[in-house]
């Protein structure tokens, strides 16, 4: 019995079917059907960020422990081996820092829990984009600073101004990266210099 010739036949027809002969001759396929319209997606605002562990802003006191998370780049003030630098919000011990009064003239700004300081370095004191490091705490001019809310009228928010340079707190270029120093620089009066003062857990 010739299975495979009927077969074959009805292969041939079937494709034919779908070929268009043109006016002029030619052979053209056959338009594709339309596809389907995509279904409508709807994409849910992401939530706002927060501070992280629970981190709140708050006033900036003596006394008090607090993070300082810098408003340009989102990143805190972390200390490790004397260096300063920017980090990834966490609230961890080494992001924890306390103002301490001198005389009533300005504050040390001293790792809490430790008897260490935010310091300008002998050297380079005077220096633009000067490192801050963390040094024993001592009364000195390079360990003083200055609060100042001149960002906005927040008490949460808040310049750091060193008394003996009269340059104000900021990052390295005011760099987004993590572990970019803190350094020193001319007090703008924007971003880049205004700190977020934070609280700490459990303090």
């Amino acid at each position: 019995m010739w299975i495979w010739p009927l077969v074959a036949g009805f292969a041939i027809a079937a494709a034919a079917a779908v070929v268009l002969v043109a006016t002029d001759g030619s052979e053209s396929a056959a338009p594709a059907a339309p596809a389907a319209p995509a279904a409508p997606t709807s994409v849910a605002p992401a939530p706002a960020e927060k501070p992280a562990g629970g981190l709140e802003p708050q006033a900036l006191t003596i006394g008090t422990p607090f993070v300082l998370r810098n408003k340009l780049t989102g990143l805190a003030v972390e200390t490790y081996q004397g260096r300063v630098y920017q980090h990834n919000l966490t609230g961890a011990p080494e992001q924890q820092w306390v103002a301490v009064d001198i005389d009533g003239a300005g504050s040390q700004i001293q790792l809490a829990g430790t008897e260490r300081c935010l310091e300008l370095p002998a050297k380079t004191a005077l220096d633009q984009e000067a490192e801050l490091q963390v040094k024993p705490c001592e009364v000195a001019d390079r360990q003083r600073f200055y609060v100042d809310q001149p960002y906005s009228e927040k008490d949460t928010e808040a310049t750091l101004r060193v008394y003996y340079s009269d340059m104000c707190l900021t990052v390295e270029g005011e760099s987004s990266r993590t572990e970019a120093p803190v350094v020193q620089n001319s007090c703008t009066w924007k971003e880049a210099t205004a700190w977020d003062v934070l609280t700490v857990p459990g303090a």
